[in-house]
């Protein structure tokens, strides 16, 4: 039986991709799935020929959730690590995943510290429970000072649990996935892991594992080159959906309208920003074409 197979959905993430699976190649997986959502970039062109390498090519973007189950159900190891396509893991990253796990019968998912090209732990590497009053801190900047959804205190030296961790890679015993049923499939792109998290802690009274001396490099925000808009959108309703379905129940009826009206004030001041960036990145795009 292998140890562990690394499940990859990827949307047009260029080289990162074959850096990605270089990767997790050189880390001792033994077995790469990688569902592709209609990518048009040739990114995939890039692992064709790598042994340790399945593709499955669907002929539409079925969102990130349903991609990932998708390809779930062919892994035949003990573990499961599920990749973004823009991550590269370090040599002994997988290893002190599976490690960290088989010492913490109780912890359901362990995921890395990932930081980004600077260096610097990325947020929502640690993450506290979303509710509304956590969520304001953060929207508001305040999290130097309160208590926000992004754990920003030294990083611990130790294994340590966490209500989430950040799911551009997360490793799970095979057999914990399944009981989870994988993704929750509504959720088309962001928020699935939030769902992911709170189902773990509420469901099965248990939770994630932050492994400080796991370490990924993430070039986060890579596929949303010129799809800003689409992607907030996806955002905002996945958001929305999380907080109807775990935080809502736990508020006074009276205030539950006080977050998603936040949420929609935030989404829509935003939108011109992000309609900015995809118009920039078009013109950029056409220019280099020429």
């Amino acid at each position: 039986m292998r140890r562990v197979t690394a499940l990859i959905v990827n949307y047009n993430a260029g080289g990162l991709l074959a850096r990605c699976v270089d990767s997790l190649v050189r880390a001792g997986v033994d077995r790469v799935l990688v569902g592709d959502n209609a990518s048009t970039d040739g990114s995939l062109a890039t692992i064709a020929g790598v042994s340790a390498v399945t593709i499955e090519a669907y002929d539409r973007n079925l969102g990130y959730g349903v991609a990932m189950n998708h390809l779930s159900r062919r892994v035949d190891s003990h573990y499961v690590l599920l990749c973004n396509p823009d991550v590269e893991v370090d040599r002994e990253c997988v290893d002190r995943l599976m490690r960290a796990l088989d010492a913490d019968v109780t912890a359901m998912v362990a995921g890395a510290r990932i930081v980004g090209a600077d260096g610097n732990e990325q947020r929502a590497t640690r993450r506290r429970r979303p509710g509304p009053w956590r969520s304001l801190v953060t929207a508001l900047g305040l999290e130097k000072w309160l208590a926000g959804v992004n754990d920003v205190s030294r990083c611990p030296r130790k294994p340590t649990p966490m209500f989430g961790v950040s799911g551009a890679l997360l490793l799970f015993r095979t057999a914990d996935w399944r009981e989870l049923g994988g993704f929750d499939e509504t959720y088309f792109l962001h928020c699935e892991d939030l769902d992911l998290f709170a189902r773990i802690m509420d469901d099965h009274r248990r939770y994630a594992l932050f492994t400080p001396d796991a370490h990924a490099l993430h070039a986060h925000g890579y596929s949303h080159r010129g799809v800003h808009r689409a992607s907030s959108l996806h955002k905002y309703w996945g958001m929305r959906r999380y907080y109807a379905t775990h935080e809502a129940p736990r508020i006074w009826p009276g205030m539950r309208w006080l977050w998603p009206t936040a949420l929609t004030i935030r989404f829509v001041a935003h939108w011109p920003i992000n309609l900015y960036r995809d118009v920039t990145f078009k013109w950029a795009r056409q220019r280099s074409l020429r």
